[in-house]
């Protein structure tokens, strides 16, 4: 249940159908395709990735990181 109410947020109505409907398991490059992934990276580069990405975070002013992070919570929420 929880993965549909979230699926159907993140994904264009046709891409949430066809996944929900048919159960039908993609490849990381097809959901990277579809728009519901950002990257793909292999198994042993997605922890430095993550790191570059939190070192990329920490950088910028903790006050507009909280802001952000808590604009993105409270849009999540409307729809």
């Amino acid at each position: 249940m929880g993965s549909s109410f979230t699926l159907s947020h993140v994904a264009s109505p046709q891409v949430a159908s066809r996944l929900l409907l048919t159960g039908e398991l993609i490849t990381a490059e097809e959901a990277k395709d579809l728009g519901l992934v950002l990257e793909v990276h292999p198994a042993d580069k997605v922890l430095a990735r993550a790191v570059e990405l939190a070192d990329k975070i920490a950088e910028a002013s903790p006050l507009a990181v909280r802001g952000t992070v808590k604009m993105l919570r409270q849009v999540q929420f409307l729809l």
